[in-house]
């Protein structure tokens, strides 16, 4: 947790706010989106991601980038709504949720429902520790984690 913390803690935040347009919400809200720099074969994992996103209702996300700039906001339209909407879609497991009152499933594919989070090509015994992890790695997890160098918290300004 301490490694997750560090790696939220020092992206700039961004705001994605829109006036009309309404977001999906996926049963996996938190959705990784891959550095285009980064080798197709290489996984996407918070520390590798080029963005974060997550809405947080149906009209607002936040998106988390890798930067030493300030946090801030985007500006949104239409072909942006879509684009982060497919993307909730494709990050959902089973269910997508939206207000009765809105459709941002119009133009959308939906994927199959997944019943598992990763397929790995081999069994766990061949990555798992059979004594379980090391006392150092205990350590280092129940340590309370610091601010890296430099972050501070997001703040939005209202423009």
């Amino acid at each position: 947790m301490a490694t997750a913390y560090s790696e939220f803690m020092a992206r700039a935040w961004g705001l994605i706010k829109f006036e009309r347009r309404a977001l999906l919400i996926p049963d996996h809200p938190v959705t990784l989106v891959r550095d285009e720099d980064t080798p197709a074969w290489r996984g996407v994992g918070i520390g590798t991601a080029g963005a974060i996103l997550m809405p947080i209702d149906r009209r607002v996300a936040i998106m988390m980038v890798p930067s030493d700039d300030d946090d801030f906001c985007v500006r949104t339209h239409t072909k942006l709504a879509k684009e982060l909407n497919q993307r909730f879609a494709f990050n959902a497991r089973r269910e997508l949720f939206h207000h009765p009152d809105d459709d941002p499933l119009e133009g959308a594919e939906l994927p199959s429902p997944r019943n598992s989070e990763i397929r790995i090509s081999q069994p766990p015994s061949k990555f798992l520790m059979p004594d379980g992890p090391p006392d150092a790695f205990k350590r280092a997890m129940s340590d309370i984690p610091e601010l890296p160098p430099g972050a501070k918290p997001p703040r939005f300004g209202t423009g």
